[in-house]
């Protein structure tokens, strides 16, 4: 997705022992595509949005085929639309390889797009509610401020007894 073409083939093992794996070129070249970066896959990663570069790192995990993905505030650089794109790569990706996808962010459009949000205060759980208890991310947003009220709520009330 680079110029260099170890950058273009994916991760490789640096663990001594392990074999270094090769990727298809025919696969690395319909993932540059599915991500929309064919325009871009020569440059350098200097010369990438900060969009672009983001796609680019979800391609290098998506060319492993893991089991399970972390993405810890893969939108929280972009603006809406950039973001917004990321997701659709994510969920498209979840459908089509049965990956799951852990995902953190503050955002409250972004978790809308998954299928189950769990929503923590001050390192705890706090609720853990389906997509489809709601209309849209902004009585998602509601919700959670609902849910932090009473957790300050709470604690004060913890606090002065």
């Amino acid at each position: 997705m680079t110029k260099r073409p170890e950058n273009r083939e994916g991760p490789k093992s640096r663990i001594s022992g392990l074999p270094q794996i090769r990727y298809n070129q025919q696969k690395i070249n319909a993932l540059i595509e599915k991500l929309g970066l064919t325009h871009r896959a020569h440059h350098l990663p200097r010369q990438l949005s900060g969009g672009e570069q983001q796609r680019v790192a979800i391609g290098r995990a998506l060319i492993t085929e893991p089991k399970l993905i972390l993405a810890d505030e893969p939108t929280g650089n972009l603006d809406i639309s950039a973001g917004v794109h990321i997701c659709s790569i994510l969920k498209s990706s979840k459908k089509e390889m049965g990956h799951t996808i852990i995902m953190v962010t503050h955002e409250p459009h972004i978790a809308f797009q998954a299928d189950r949000i769990i929503m923590l205060a001050e390192g705890r759980i706090v609720s853990d509610v389906k997509k489809d208890q709601f209309e849209d991310s902004v009585e998602l947003s509601v919700h959670y401020q609902k849910i932090l009220q009473q957790n300050v709520n709470t604690n004060r009330q913890g606090a002065l007894q």
